[in-house]
């Protein structure tokens, strides 16, 4: 048995482990009291990741194609959670939903706050009670969602480990290795360039060392992760000149402050909240400059304070340089002349990425050197006292903001457990697409295995794009705000959704809100749903009622919802209160009603309105005309008017399709008698019973990377309905193989 001395002894030992995971099971105990019933952050976790993982999880781990969203997209080019290699995979895989959540927070906070208290006491020799106060303000400008992996809080971790293997003057491989960690802490986009980029700007202006040997072990760690995130790097170089990023325009450079500089920390909580908006944004950049101003105008008189005057300013200017919102956008713009898919990349990642670490580090230099100077004990007092109420605001006020909107209105876990939509996959047997009719979103239907017309990917093909768009035209040309929504005009859409309308809640005109919950929101006004149909959509679901020509109710709610709820496509956050029929009483018993209902909702388990699409095209046809078209435009207006017999016997070529020529117009008819897919293979039996050649069409999303072998030998692959694929076949029985074969594909 251990004696109480040596107790004491490891309790002191290891007193910075054990204060940390205190301080980080305070950040995130909203998850772990609440359990399955905790609210999952939508932006960075609910609608993106999350789902994502829980979608990987049923056979596409290390797919590249990635067939549950959007019609099928390279799922390398996810930029954010598509990593072959991934511990968040095996954690969503092997635990519930909010544990692994709740885990993954956790650690997140647990490594940001103990890496930067462990930079602060190795590096600029702090006592560990200053180092803590540092984490601390690390965690305290941060707000961590498994979206963000462990990119943010592997900052941290990554110089210490960084400065730790210079000092000691370790070999390259123990560089080699530290590249390997780093890539299973974050992806391509996040490592390659950010992190490499400032592991150099870190060295060169805080480190202030230049010197060959050093230059050589941070390029060798920064190879190391550029060649265990090429996989990544390749997929976006092959699929972003013909993505829907390639015509994104560049940010304009504006002669304001936000013009000019990057200031948001964390835009996707920090910016909801007015609080923690002013705290983030507007409170860091001007203390930075107040106090440099004071230590400078000190400096002489204090050179014994050199020590961490120095560090404070280099710290300060290397945050600065990354504050420059013009020159990062001017160097975008050069590099889009060149790489116009560039364009559509966000910059302010350099920046978002080390701010929370840099300004920690800052702030806990300055708070020491203002110890120092002002020793006066009532000062001191302040000080503390201070720090400690900024601290417990902080930590309180997210969970505050978050507690109604994802706490009452949201559902946690149970937004992946819809027994509806697990009825719904057993009792198909072909393959079929859904799409979720907003406020319900697409990643709620992907993450219980489901494949979806619809969802969130960062890079997928402008075909695609432009198809979808032709579908919604009936919305954005009744609302135009819809156009600037879905960036019908500049090509640049509100984040990287791939919407199904942007919000039921948003009334068409003469749209009755009355009439709407009753009978049914008007689909046919919206959307074209012949579209969907030629996309293999087979489902719409819906939080609310629709109704529709051809539209067949399959599965309604226990509860009929009697109020709309306006949430943010973007976040999943309530955007305003319920809309309701129902009058008014006084706050206290309607807050008290609603935390009832919820209640009651959420014992009832989550439940959505489910309907069929009458006349959905099958995932693979034989087709018996094709149109051609002159251009683009062409195209797409007459796909729009295909409908009934012909959504399943036509198809559309345009001229810039090389193998256009070889179309004939009539092809012969047949029977498909075998399908099958399995990760990035499709494989069919077809039959075709006329003494003339078959067309085949494969209703899947068109990129160079498919290639066919009909009977073994290669055979073109044609896009076709602007976005999809098509194969001539002789006459015969054939067997067809359809496999995705990106250049990069052995790496994986």
């Amino acid at each position: 048995m251990l004696s109480l001395r040596t107790l004491a002894s490891h309790v002191r030992r290891y007193s910075l482990f054990w204060s940390v995971f205190f301080v980080s099971i305070t950040f995130t105990v909203e998850n772990w009291i609440f359990g399955s019933a905790s609210w999952i952050y939508g932006y960075g976790s609910g609608l993106e990741t999350i789902p994502a993982f829980l979608a990987l999880t049923h056979g596409y781990n290390f797919a590249a194609w990635a067939p549950f969203v959007a019609g099928g997209v390279d799922r390398l080019a996810f930029w954010g959670n598509a990593d072959p290699l991934s511990p968040e995979i095996a954690l969503f895989s092997l635990l519930p939903v909010w544990m692994a959540n709740a885990l993954h927070r956790t650690a997140q906070y647990g490594i940001g706050i103990y890496f930067t208290a462990r930079v602060l006491t190795d590096y600029f020799n702090m006592s560990r009670r200053f180092a803590l106060s540092g984490g601390i303000i690390f965690g305290c400008l941060s707000y961590f969602t498994v979206g963000a992996l462990l990119t943010l809080p592997g900052v941290p971790f990554m110089i210490w480990a960084l400065e730790r293997l210079l000092r000691q003057a370790r070999g390259q491989a123990y560089f080699v290795g530290l590249g390997a960690v780093m890539s299973l802490a974050t992806t391509f986009t996040f490592g390659v360039p950010y992190l490499i980029s400032f592991a150099f700007a870190w060295i060169v202006i805080v480190r202030q060392d230049i010197r060959f040997s050093t230059l050589l072990s941070v390029g060798i760690f920064s190879l190391t992760l550029i060649f265990l995130e090429l996989p990544q790097l390749l997929a976006v170089i092959a699929n972003a000149p013909q993505s829907q990023r390639a015509n994104w325009a560049i940010e304009p450079i504006t002669f304001t402050l936000d013009g000019l500089f990057y200031r948001q920390l964390q835009f996707d909580l920090f910016a909801q909240d007015k609080i923690l908006l002013f705290i983030t944004r507007d409170v860091p950049l001007p203390l930075l400059l107040l106090c440099s101003a004071m230590m400078v105008t000190r400096i002489s008189r204090v050179a014994s304070q050199t020590y961490v005057i120095s560090p404070f300013l280099r710290i300060t200017a290397l945050f600065l340089l990354l504050s420059q919102k013009w020159l990062f956008l001017a160097f975008q713009s050069l590099t889009a002349q060149v790489l116009p898919w560039a364009g559509g990349i966000y910059m302010g990642r350099f920046f978002e990425l080390p701010a929370s670490f840099l300004l920690a580090i800052a702030f806990t230099l300055a708070g020491q050197w203002m110890w120092l100077t002002v020793p006066a004990y009532p000062i001191r007092k302040s000080i503390t006292v201070g720090f400690v109420l900024f601290a417990a605001f902080m930590i309180i006020e997210p969970k505050r903001h978050l507690f109604k909107t994802l706490g009452i209105n949201d559902w946690g876990e149970a937004n992946y457990h819809v027994a509806a939509i697990e009825a719904l996959k057993q009792n198909e047997n072909q393959p079929f697409r859904v799409a979720s009719v907003l406020p319900l979103q697409p990643a709620y239907a992907y993450a219980q295995g489901l494949e979806t017309a619809d969802g969130w990917a960062n890079i997928y093909s402008h075909y695609y794009r432009e198809v979808w768009l032709k579908m919604l035209e009936p919305l954005y040309t009744q609302m135009p705000f819809y156009r600037q929504f879905f960036g019908v005009d500049n090509g640049k859409a509100v984040d990287n959704f791939i919407f199904l309308g942007a919000n039921l809640t948003n009334f068409l005109p003469s749209e009755n809100i009355q009439t709407a919950l009753t009978d049914g929101f008007d689909v046919d006004r919206r959307f074209r749903l012949d579209l969907l149909r030629l996309l293999n959509v087979e489902y719409l679901l819906s939080e609310y009622p629709l109704r529709g020509r051809d539209i067949e109710l399959v599965h309604a709610p226990h509860l009929w919802p009697t109020a709309l709820q306006s949430r943010d496509p973007n976040t999943g956050l309530v955007n305003s209160e319920a809309i309701t029929m129902s009058p008014k009483t006084s706050p206290i018993r309607d807050s008290w009603q609603e935390l009832m209902t919820a209640n009651a909702r959420k014992r009832l388990g989550k439940d959505i309105f489910i309907y069929r699409l009458n006349g959905v095209v099958p995932r693979v046809r034989l087709v018996q005309h094709v149109q051609h078209c002159n251009n683009t435009e062409e195209a797409l207006n007459n796909m729009a008017k295909l409908s009934g017999s012909t959504l399943q016997t036509t198809v559309i070529s345009e001229d810039d399709n090389e193998s256009a020529t070889r179309l004939a117009k009539t092809f012969g008819n047949g029977k498909i008698t075998n399908y099958f897919s399995e990760r990035d293979t499709r494989t069919m039996d077809v039959e075709i019973d006329q003494p003339i050649s078959g067309f085949l069409v494969v209703a899947e999303n068109w990129s160079p990377s498919w290639q066919a072998q009909v009977d073994g030998m290669q055979t073109p692959v044609m896009r076709i309905n602007h976005t999809q694929m098509g194969i001539i076949l002789p006459p015969g029985n054939h067997h067809v193989e359809l496999t995705y074969r990106p250049f990069y594909r052995h790496l994986l």
